[in-house]
């Protein structure tokens, strides 16, 4: 053991000395314990000491070693070489961010957006600090606990494409802190914040591919806090509607105050990378929907064009191309359905007997309502 080692090829780009980033390959002891910031470590120490890189406390808390390793946005305190070995590994800055040093990525822009929602309690009127604290029940504390636990890695904005395509986004981890603060019953500064969240750079600019809650390492699920958000601003904008004196007022916010970071991708940049291709293919599957539409209404024509036009029509479905044509719809929208309910789970919040109801079981409990729901429209169909 040993003598065993594992190869590392790690980014390097030296303002200054080297113009264009580059890779440097190093060979390190391997121990079936290490993780990746081990094997960064002993290169610093013991192979080269220019390697810059970011990190503190060594145990998935400070959010501070956030790197792509094999392409993937990782906490490198918390990844380990095992999962790669016998192959090298590949350690990059994180993606999306302008970078400083080698593996050291700048945050500036994530730390402008976060002031931007103000990530602190506001209250419209303090009171007297002799009446003392401001009391929780745990239930209270229960609703916004699992979007305080994030450490600021920056992993989400890595995973996203949305962030990599437009730099104004917001982003997920400044949505899911604002999402904190507006759920927590001592704070009184949700108005406040819609000014910030509720525009176009905001929770609308989301397309809910759902990345940047599956790379989290703390569960905060940031997609989650954004499509509640949208949820809550679209109920106020309906209320402020139904409501004329009781709605919330939606503002469409004010310009930026902080440029834009990083330059566009490169053309094709998403084919890179399996979350996105899978989104894109999610996405592209609402033409397959729209043909399938369009069958539908020539269906509607031929049926009130009389008994002849009828039974052409089914002589037309009954054509080879027409059959191959209908089977790719019928996959096109069950991998529609099956992504849209992975997706919603992260949603949709289901409680029994007071608790939460985990993911899988939450899919499961959609499918069932989704199975029930066509069985019902069959049977009005067939009897009716």
């Amino acid at each position: 053991m040993a003598d065993e080692k594992i190869a590392l090829k790690v980014a390097r780009w030296r303002p200054g000395h080297v113009p264009v980033p580059y890779y440097d390959e190093y060979e390190v002891p391997y121990r079936e314990d290490m993780v990746v910031l081990d094997a960064l470590n002993h290169i610093k120490d013991d192979i080269d000491g220019s390697l810059a890189y970011r990190w503190s406390c060594r145990m998935g808390v400070c959010g501070s070693c956030g790197m792509m390793v094999n392409g993937e946005p990782r906490l490198t305190c918390a990844t380990f070489l095992r999962e790669f070995r016998p192959e090298p590994v590949v350690v990059e800055p994180l993606q999306h961010f302008p970078v400083v040093r080698d593996l050291v990525v700048d945050m500036t822009d994530f730390m402008e957006k976060l002031k931007e929602v103000k990530p602190w309690m506001i209250r419209e009127q303090e009171k007297p600090v002799e009446e003392g604290e401001y009391l929780q029940t745990p239930e209270e504390v229960d609703v916004y606990k699992q979007f305080s636990m994030c450490i600021n890695c920056m992993l989400c904005y890595s995973a996203c494409p949305v962030y990599g395509q437009d730099p104004d986004f917001l982003g997920p981890a400044v949505i899911a802190l604002a999402h904190r603060y507006d759920l927590d019953s001592r704070d009184e500064g949700r108005t406040e914040r819609k000014e910030v969240l509720e525009v176009d750079w905001g929770i609308w600019d989301c397309t809910f591919v759902g990345e940047c809650s599956v790379v989290c390492p703390k569960d905060v699920d940031p997609a989650a806090a954004i499509q509640r958000s949208k949820v809550a601003a679209a109920t106020d904008m309906l209320r402020s509607v139904v409501w004329p004196f009781g709605g919330a007022k939606v503002r469409t916010g004010a310009g930026r105050r902080y440029p834009v970071h990083v330059p566009k991708m490169p053309r094709g940049w998403w084919l890179k990378t399996a979350p996105y291709r899978r989104f894109v293919a999610r996405e592209l599957t609402s033409v397959f929907v729209a043909a399938w539409s369009v069958i539908l209404l020539l269906f509607l024509f031929a049926l009130s064009r009389g008994p002849e036009a009828y039974e052409g029509f089914l002589r037309w479905l009954a054509l080879p191309a027409i059959i191959a044509l209908s089977v790719v719809i019928l996959g096109a929208v069950l991998y529609h359905t099956g992504t849209w309910l992975r997706l919603t789970a992260h949603v949709t919040v289901i409680r029994l007997l007071g608790k939460a109801l985990p993911g899988p079981i939450k899919v499961a409990a959609l499918v069932v309502a989704l199975i029930l729901a066509s069985a019902v429209v069959a049977y009005f169909h067939i009897w009716f």
